[in-house]
């Protein structure tokens, strides 16, 4: 009985929490700026036409999340006939 109890004492308990939003690096910022132009897509209120955007048409596949796009990367890599987007997490 002690042992259970010595082990709920031990256990990590999450002491915080802290939004990541908004913590943008230098080189971050730089990269939006002068790679957004070529590779992004502004937002507009209607259905977006991929098939005119990229000029073909192919079968798609969108990653949203977390992370660094290694695995989009990786897939792209792979299957470099299909179309592969990328979306930071809302």
């Amino acid at each position: 009985m002690q042992d259970a109890a010595e082990n709920a004492r031990r256990q990590r308990t999450v002491r915080s929490f802290v939004r990541r939003t908004g913590r943008m690096t230098t080189a971050q910022r730089r990269a939006l700026k002068t790679l957004w132009p070529i590779y992004g897509i502004d937002y507009r209120p209607a259905q977006l036409d991929l098939d005119k955007v990229f000029g073909r048409k192919a079968q798609r596949i969108m990653e949203i999340g977390f992370g660094n796009g290694e695995l989009i990367v990786s897939m792209a890599a792979q299957s470099p006939r299909q179309g592969l987007y990328w979306s930071r997490s809302a």
